[in-house]
């Protein structure tokens, strides 16, 4: 959802690297006249493109190994389309990320020709490859979870979207229509364009929950929900578990909902699955979706300042590993357990902090600091998520997390008393 990027250093060897690989002897690689002879030791053009195609490969696994899936569908799929057949190791790599990011039929299509293939394993590599063949076994079990019927919605050239459905009502419709804005407001939001987004469309709650346990190891989703947004799929259903109808998906209230959900979407992909406390990831969402909604920020500032009075601020603690709790007592479910959660508000206090957060981050530095999370994760494996979360934290504002919310709390408190 992003502008075009300028052409970097490696993407420049990348193309050259792929033109090596995929041209033939003829126009690529050829040797002096009577090289080959009097120098019976040189490489012949078969393994210089061969040495080439290793390199690639290499390259891809790497940016896998680095959770950069969108550099892999972006530079990745011209290549093999452009190769009849593909190297199998291009097309494992692009299989295993398309199955990661929800785009099962591609998956399908490259995983499927591969067998029991997987790459060998070297130094660098922190766990196994998986054969292709136990990928493609996921990707069908996952693919028949689907709503039966595809959509599929483009941005000029571009596939945008593969929406699944279950039936083409007047609520399909509105989902359809809706979409387009609510990735534009992320694409302005987050800083970068997308690769195509999986979305799944459930007139039925059951069909939803159940794709939901399945896929996200049997976590039932909560019952207000009418939506989740993972890294594999922006899912939308009809019904929550109240039986309570979507009103139009088309009203600006609703628009902003999806947006917010296809916001986590998005931001798993950068962040490649890495652990966001729940705080900083919902009150992103809800960030972006004032941008479709302006008119509700003085109400979550009267929210805010509720909070303050009553005494409801949560500290960092109890919002890093109760905000559950906090959000089924907002929720109406409120148990004797959940009664200490009574007067807090996590998901307003979430949008709070982050929005503080983003006022003394630097202009255009967001998705640089998602990111950098995602590559700490993978420069230090030993880490727990939120050291590294505090670490990047410290980069980024100058602040310590605790020390950001201790700086948060005087500001609202000066605010809002």
């Amino acid at each position: 959802m992003k502008g075009k990027k300028p052409i970097c250093w490696l993407c420049c060897w990348v193309i050259l690297m792929c033109r090596a690989a995929f041209c033939t002897a003829s126009d690529s690689v050829i040797p002096a006249k009577g090289s080959i002879e009097s120098q019976p030791n040189s490489p012949t053009p078969q393994d210089s493109t061969t040495q080439a195609t290793d390199k690639l490969r290499h390259e891809y696994l790497q940016l896998f190994q680095h959770g950069d899936y969108e550099a892999i569908i972006d530079r990745l799929t011209p290549l093999l389309h452009k190769s009849s057949p593909p190297d199998s190791g291009l097309a494992y790599v692009h299989g295993l990320t398309s199955r990661i990011i929800g785009d099962l039929d591609t998956a399908a299509t490259d995983l499927a020709p591969l067998g029991n293939y997987a790459p060998d394993s070297d130094a660098s590599t922190w766990f196994s490859w998986p054969p292709a063949s136990a990928i493609w076994q996921q990707v069908q079990f996952r693919r028949q979870l689907f709503p039966a019927h595809l959509k599929v919605l483009h941005d000029g050239e571009t596939l945008r979207f593969n929406v699944y459905y279950d039936d083409m009502t007047d609520w399909t419709r509105d989902a359809l229509s809706v979409l387009p804005r609510a990735y534009a407001a992320n694409h302005d939001f987050l800083g970068q364009d997308f690769s195509t987004i999986t979305v799944l469309l459930f007139n039925d709650y059951g069909h939803f929950t159940d794709y939901v346990r399945a896929t996200r190891w049997d976590v039932v989703p909560p019952k207000y929900a009418h939506g989740i947004g993972s890294l594999e799929a922006l899912c939308i259903s009809r019904y929550n578990g109240y039986h309570q109808d979507w009103p139009a998906l088309s009203s600006k209230y609703s628009c902003a909902t999806v947006a917010h959900e296809m916001n986590h979407s998005l931001v798993e992909r950068m962040i490649a699955g890495y652990g966001l406390p729940r705080w900083f990831m919902e009150g992103l969402a809800v960030d972006l979706q004032t941008r479709i909604t302006p008119e509700d920020v003085p109400t979550f500032g009267r929210l805010i300042r509720q909070l303050v009075r009553q005494g409801g601020i949560l500290s960092l603690d109890d919002l890093t590993y109760h905000f559950g709790d906090s959000v089924q007592v907002y929720a109406g479910e409120s148990t004797q357990e959940l009664e200490r959660w009574r007067n807090s508000n996590a998901y307003q206090q979430g949008y709070s902090m982050v929005n503080y957060f983003l006022r003394k981050l630097k202009p255009g530095d967001l998705p640089h600091f998602l990111t950098d999370l995602r590559e700490q994760r993978y420069t230090d494996k030993s880490a727990r998520s939120r050291q590294i979360f505090d670490q990047q934290t410290h980069k980024y504002l100058g602040l310590s997390l605790d020390e950001f919310y201790t700086d948060w709390q005087s500001f609202v408190q000066r605010i809002y008393k």
